[in-house]
């Protein structure tokens, strides 16, 4: 795994803490408990993500990314937040004092909320957004996508700079493959070929609506 092993080497004085069964309840949250019984772990860590950062505060990444240096001169701030090539903001690499009102908002979206649709389809918003409408509302600021999540998740260039503390290593397992997805991903490459990074960023944001997440 990219996080234990670079966390061990950059980051060595720092408690880790891994959050699996033993650490959390899924019962205790139905749409942890939902999400983890159809297999779609990625979104029952939606929920714990925020639930671990609001209860002790401290860094949440997941598993899938890959600590380049020590976080120190960053633990100053009271959050940290960055965005991903993409434009959204970066869910794997997050910071926050323990009790932090704008993650006890992000904690209360999924009270009461079940994963599983009435229709038997999922809720499958991905957690950006809501950080995202939240970020907004709270006024956060957020660091450009080199300092977390340097890799475009589209051509799969890695854009590190000296001020790149992480890589999020991403694959997209969470999405459902098929001729729709596929259809997307080619969307979003054609935008991106004629018009770069930021104007296929700002579309996309446009357009989200129309054609999906």
């Amino acid at each position: 795994m990219y996080l234990i092993k670079s966390v061990k080497k950059h980051l060595p004085e720092y408690d880790i803490i891994v959050w699996d069964r033993t650490q959390f309840d899924i019962e205790s949250c139905i749409w942890v408990k939902q999400a983890f019984e159809n297999r779609k772990y990625a979104f029952a860590a939606d929920y714990i993500r925020f639930y671990a950062l609001y209860k002790y505060g401290g860094i949440y990444l997941d598993a899938d990314v890959e600590v380049l240096k020590s976080f120190d001169n960053l633990l100053n701030q009271t959050y940290i937040l960055g965005e991903e090539a993409g434009g959204d903001i970066e869910a794997a690499v997050i910071g926050a004092e323990k009790e932090a009102l704008w993650v006890k908002e992000c904690l209360e979206y999924y009270d009461n909320r079940c994963f599983l649709m009435p229709d038997g389809t999922f809720d499958m918003r991905p957690v950006p957004l809501l950080i995202n409408d939240v970020a907004r509302k709270y006024n956060l600021n957020i660091m450009p996508y080199q300092f977390f999540s340097p890799k475009n998740y589209i051509t799969g260039d890695i854009d590190i700079t000296e001020n790149t503390y992480s890589i999020h290593h991403f694959d997209g397992k969470w999405v459902k493959k098929g001729v729709v997805s596929n259809l997307k991903r080619n969307i979003h490459k054609i935008i991106y070929a004629i018009l770069g990074r930021n104007w296929h960023n700002k579309l996309i944001h446009v357009i989200r609506p129309f054609i999906g997440h």
